[in-house]
């Protein structure tokens, strides 16, 4: 095993309760950062977390040894859990959807999210819905 190399990406995307667009400038950065916390306590390298008023996408990098369900589950409720305590009244985030990803998955998906970022009603258009499906190939 000392000559195993492994490059574990996954990308996660978890929705807010009702899909309400709470994710507001004003206090998306300390979600994000938040979030980054949670995967970095978790031994996970978070390559790019960002999203819009509605739904969070967080591409981290995980060891082995760790399923993909529990990425999911310890990004959502750690990071859910600091959001209750930050924001009271806030809901947080639901739901999860976890892809691995090649590494040439992985540059079309930063690229797409460095792309989509600029403009976020990309991220919020059909076509946006419809290709993410095509980094999973």
């Amino acid at each position: 095993m000392a000559n195993t190399y492994t490059s574990l990406y996954y990308h996660i995307v978890f929705s807010t309760k009702f899909r309400f667009p709470w994710l507001t400038l004003e206090v998306e950065q300390r979600v994000w950062s938040a979030i980054a916390d949670v995967a970095r306590a978790h031994k996970m390298t978070p390559v790019q977390i960002g999203g819009v008023e509605d739904h969070v996408h967080a591409l981290v990098m995980a060891p082995p040894i760790v399923a993909p369900f529990e990425l999911a589950k310890w990004l959502k409720g750690e990071s859910s859990l600091w959001i209750h305590e930050e924001f009271p009244g806030i809901t947080g985030l639901v739901g999860r959807m976890v892809m691995p990803l090649s590494q040439s998955a992985n540059q079309k998906w930063l690229t797409s999210f460095a792309i989509s970022r600029i403009s976020a009603t990309f991220i919020q258009s059909k076509h946006f819905r419809k290709s993410i499906w095509n980094f999973c190939d």
